[in-house]
């Protein structure tokens, strides 16, 4: 054998003095086209004339949004080939947030960009999170109740009710508590805003308050979970 092996795919490299010889040529193209590796390409640019024989073949496209989509092609359609995790910085505010309307007012809002995703995907692939230290209704006859929730683009997707009066309150039984709330959205690819709202229930009233404070964090996080 007058030829060594590459470590990785096995090619034939001629050692010196190794006449040319096509079958070995041959046999490096095949091996080659086992193992074609990730194509790279523009969006405009996806490959449209693939077919059953570049089944399991991915793609990246330098040039999406977010950039560095990677698509797998299962011999009809292009597939996101993994969900790309955190969209957004989390968003925080160390300070209280009050407000007495009965309609959700904007605690924490999150812009992110929505990637592209599977045609025809139904699933609910984007995951938003939120957290209070402590929410609490400023009644002072009866154990207040306030709303907190999670909007896209204004429109509400999770809500729950959060019952409690402030720590001034004579029984810390009463007081506000932490909550979190979390949502699972499916939207159109682009820009999105989402928010962590708050609002006081029309039959309570009362002015509601996200405690927050240096250590008591408040705070929305949005992560891609699914294709």
């Amino acid at each position: 054998m007058a030829f060594s092996l590459s470590a990785r795919l096995g090619l034939k490299r001629p050692l010196a003095g190794h006449g040319f010889s096509r079958q070995e040529w041959f046999d490096n193209l095949t091996l080659l086209d086992t193992y074609p590796g990730v194509f790279p390409c523009t969006v405009a640019a996806t490959p449209v004339s693939w077919g059953a024989a570049q089944a399991g073949q991915l793609i990246i496209q330098t040039d999406s949004v977010p950039i560095g989509l990677m698509w797998r092609w299962t011999g009809t359609v292009f597939q996101r080939f993994n969900p790309i995790g955190m969209l957004a910085t989390p968003v925080e505010i160390s300070a209280d947030f009050t407000t007495a309307s009965t309609t959700p007012q904007v605690a924490i809002s999150a812009p992110v960009t929505i990637p592209a995703t599977t045609a025809g995907s139904t699933a609910k692939r984007i995951r938003i999170d939120g957290h209070a230290y402590a929410v609490e209704n400023g009644t002072s006859t009866t154990l207040g109740a306030a709303e907190l929730s999670i909007t896209r683009d204004g429109t509400v997707i999770a809500i729950k009710r959060c019952n409690g009066r402030p720590s001034a309150a004579a029984s810390p039984l009463d007081w506000g508590i932490g909550h979190d709330i979390t949502a699972y959205d499916n939207p159109t690819a682009g820009a999105h805003t989402y928010a962590l709202c708050l609002n006081s229930i029309a039959a309570i009233g009362g002015t509601s308050r996200i405690v927050a404070s240096a250590t008591q964090i408040a705070r929305i996080g949005v992560v891609e979970v699914g294709t």
